[in-house]
């Protein structure tokens, strides 16, 4: 069986990673993922897609040449695909949903998302969200508050953003691996970051955190991975409050798991989320996890995840990081078992396909619309 993944990015985001996780599951149960690259700039694990027996099909960017991108689709849904997968973080562009339909497919649509940015941006997404509520596809989301956001009351299928629960273990090897590449002291307090620096993850509260922390007298420190437009902004805050000595960037990783073993404390302030599936990986690996209380409370697996706000200072942030960090070190792995496990959510995601495929790309049931 053969699956066209669309909505990818080059960046290592959770979408990638998602369901990056789901291709590896699934290829041995006779899966195999294709992707198309929307943006033309190249996808993230482009390597071990191909490793793995995947296609890839470049496309012009589909923002600024539509028609022709649209066409270059259409043929590449006709050439065999009958199960489309559209990931989408808005419906503020529903290009590749239309090519679909004019190849008469029935796509799935899979919400990631809670909120998107820009008034042009957030007036389509009003705009064709409305159309999406007729519309002949398979709903799917990361979570319910992603579902709701993108379908509103049409009925929709969860598939968790869940991970390899081997993958993330703790391993005190990494832990001294990686603190010891960046010289970081047995007695620093280690704070992580993973994901895109963008205004939606609000990484300069990061440092209103950190700042926090090291006013109360911890010698801490705040490592960060990842990358994206606000990079440079960060680094300016960070000289500004007397803090680059304490920030550690080290870019987009290719194995992100050792870098949670280095942790002390995982922290998430974002404006907005579908699912963080990082969320999962820092909970897998044992950590505590302090998180915006803008995200869903469907992440949480573990008792040792928190939510707590972001406006005001930081130091109820500060508080809990003390707090959580007098505790003994235990690092119990919450998401083993659980639906954020891939080796208990990949069937639910094969089963999908199989009704697709079945259909010949025209499954329709009451639940999906």
């Amino acid at each position: 069986m053969k699956v066209l993944q669309i909505g990818l990015s080059r960046y290592r985001g959770g979408i990638e990673t998602m369901i990056m996780t789901y291709f590896r599951a699934l290829k041995t149960k006779g899966v195999t993922f294709d992707f198309v690259d929307i943006y033309g700039d190249g996808l993230a694990f482009s390597e071990e897609i191909e490793a793995l027996g995947g296609t890839i099909y470049r496309l012009p960017n589909y923002k600024k040449h539509p028609f022709r991108a649209k066409r270059m689709l259409r043929k590449i849904i006709a050439s065999g695909y009958e199960t489309v997968h559209i990931n989408m973080l808005s419906a503020a562009n529903l290009l590749p949903y239309r090519a679909a339909r004019k190849e008469g497919r029935t796509p799935i649509l899979h919400s990631h998302n809670t909120g998107t940015e820009g008034f042009v941006r957030k007036f389509l997404h009003k705009i064709n969200r409305g159309k999406l509520r007729r519309a002949k596809i398979i709903r799917l989301a990361c979570s319910e508050t992603a579902g709701g956001w993108l379908f509103g009351e049409r009925p929709f299928e969860v598939i968790p953003n869940a991970v390899d629960c081997d993958k993330f273990e703790f391993h005190a090897e990494d832990r001294e691996i990686i603190r010891s590449r960046y010289e970081i002291s047995d007695k620093t307090l280690l704070l992580g970051f993973v994901g895109r620096l963008n205004a939606q993850k609000n990484p300069l509260y990061l440092l209103d955190i950190l700042k926090a922390v090291s006013e109360r007298g911890t010698d801490a420190k705040l490592i960060v991975i990842g990358d994206g437009e606000m990079r440079q902004e960060i680094g300016k805050a960070a000289e500004a409050n007397e803090l680059r000595d304490r920030v550690i960037f080290v870019g987009n990783q290719a194995e992100i798991a050792p870098f949670y073993s280095a942790m002390d404390v995982f922290l998430l302030p974002s404006v907005y989320e579908g699912l963080p599936v990082v969320a999962i990986e820092a909970q897998a690996n044992g950590l505590p996890c302090l998180l915006s209380n803008n995200i869903s409370e469907e992440v949480v697996v573990s008792e040792r995840a928190f939510f707590l706000p972001i406006t005001g200072d930081a130091a109820e942030w500060a508080d809990k990081i003390t707090e959580e960090s007098a505790k003994p070190f235990a690092r119990k792995n919450s998401v083993r078992g659980t639906k954020y496990d891939i080796e208990c959510s990949a069937e639910s995601l094969k089963n999908i396909y199989c009704g697709l495929v079945h259909d010949g790309g025209q499954a329709q049931t009451k639940d999906r619309g």
